[in-house]
């Protein structure tokens, strides 16, 4: 016999009647029915709430998993607001599992779909999503995406909305297979260059960018570059434009935070200076191998005003501000 699951349950899924349905099997065995006729008859109840209930996932709530509801329907107002629409719940449906593999980010209980031959989360993705800083009824966009990772783990902090944008097709699938299985906020994956996306007035942004410039013969080789490839190198996005774009989805006042490579520093707040941006936070990661400084973290606010604070220095492998010295 096939396996049949409650989706109406967080946490494993397992076989489920309602109270009524209690009480009519207790009836049935007091009154000496055939045991097999009542599982039939519970089986066939079951196979009906289990297709009501994907029908009504597919109506559109947000941030609804495709295979359990995780939620109460969302407010009202925002029903149609930034949905995935039905042919994305679709497409996430029809996922084919066998190329892809699960791994958690930061915490057990966050399951992420990856893809091997795709760029998958690294320790600068665990950093970024560990330094900003989310509260609950925050708009936050991800620029770059990619499967997803951090929107799925900032979820947890309940903003009231989570957009990501992603250039690549395959990626931004996997994204909303991810957001689809465990988001509890409204969400959407934007796919396409984030300067088509048309939303603004976000309280943050956050992007894990491509950190090398193609130069030379690279630029020549550009359209050959694998997807992992597309991830590290920009191709699609360089950091000025990244820094003008969080500058236009940003309200006055919200947060930019971001990942790069400490070389890129100075040309990281020159762009921050010219987009009216103030940096209000850096912190420098040092890899334990070498104790070379291997990335930056930085926060700016859109016209803000504030001084820098400097974060004490994190040791990949160590505990955060261990003085290896």
């Amino acid at each position: 016999m096939e396996n049949t699951f409650d989706l109406t349950q967080n946490g494993p899924w397992k076989p489920a009647l309602t109270s009524a349905e209690n009480e009519s099997t207790r009836c049935a065995a007091s009154s000496g029915k055939n045991p097999a006729q009542n599982e039939s008859g519970k089986m066939e109840r079951m196979a009906e709430k289990m297709q009501q209930q994907l029908t009504k996932a597919e109506a559109g709530h947000v941030g609804r998993s495709i295979l359990a509801e995780r939620k109460a329907p969302a407010p009202a107002e925002s029903q149609n607001k930034n949905l995935p629409s039905l042919d994305e719940v679709q497409e996430a449906r029809d996922t084919n599992y066998s190329d892809l593999r699960q791994d958690y980010f930061i915490d057990p209980d966050c399951r992420i779909w990856q893809n091997p031959s795709h760029f998958c989360f690294n320790s600068d993705s665990v950093d970024l999503a560990k330094f900003v800083q989310v509260c609950a009824g925050m708009r936050i966009l991800e620029i770059g995406a990619n499967n997803g990772a951090l929107l799925v783990w900032l979820d947890r902090f309940h903003p009231q909305q989570m957009v990501g944008i992603e250039i690549l097709e395959e990626p931004a699938k996997l994204a909303r297979l991810n957001l689809s299985e465990s988001a509890c906020s409204e969400w959407q994956i934007f796919q396409g260059p984030v300067q088509d996306y048309p939303g603004s007035n976000f309280d943050l942004v956050f992007c894990n960018p491509p950190f090398f410039v193609l130069n030379g013969e690279m630029k020549k080789e550009a359209a050959k570059l694998s997807l992992r490839q597309q991830a590290r190198f920009e191709k699609n996005l360089d950091l000025p434009s990244m820094i003008a774009q969080a500058n236009r989805l940003l309200k006055s006042n919200g947060r930019f935070c971001f990942v790069h490579r400490p070389e890129r520093l100075s040309q990281a707040i020159v762009e921050l200076n010219r987009n009216n941006m103030a940096l209000s936070r850096l912190q420098i990661l040092y890899d334990k191998r070498d104790m070379e400084p291997k990335a930056i973290l930085v926060e700016a606010i859109k016209e803000g005003t504030c001084d820098p604070q400097i974060l004490s220095p994190l040791y990949r492998g160590h505990a955060s501000g261990k003085d290896l010295s």
